[in-house]
């Protein structure tokens, strides 16, 4: 168990390095899953339907705005490491 927490900064620093290097960044930005998650980013904001509406709760509506756009982006960001990393083996 001690082996597994000493490892995970070490984990997290290869992922962000990963993420954020420029090859994965050029992949992820002309790829797919990204222009749909832009997509569904858009059609959500533009779409009357919303969880918490804003004009109701004020600020507090924008809350769950934010946590779709993150929702959609992180799993656009899994998706697209997931194809970069069966691509290049």
């Amino acid at each position: 168990m001690q082996r597994k927490i000493k490892e995970l900064p070490v984990v997290l620093v290869r992922t962000m390095n990963f993420i954020f290097s420029q090859q994965f960044l050029v992949f992820f930005l002309s790829s797919a899953v990204f222009l749909k998650a832009l997509g569904a980013i858009i059609l959500y904001n533009v779409l009357p339907y919303d969880i918490m509406p804003a004009s109701m709760l004020g600020s507090i509506g924008y809350v769950d705005n934010t946590l779709v756009i993150l929702l959609f982006l992180a799993f656009a960001v899994g998706q697209a490491a997931l194809q970069y990393y069966t691509h290049r083996q």
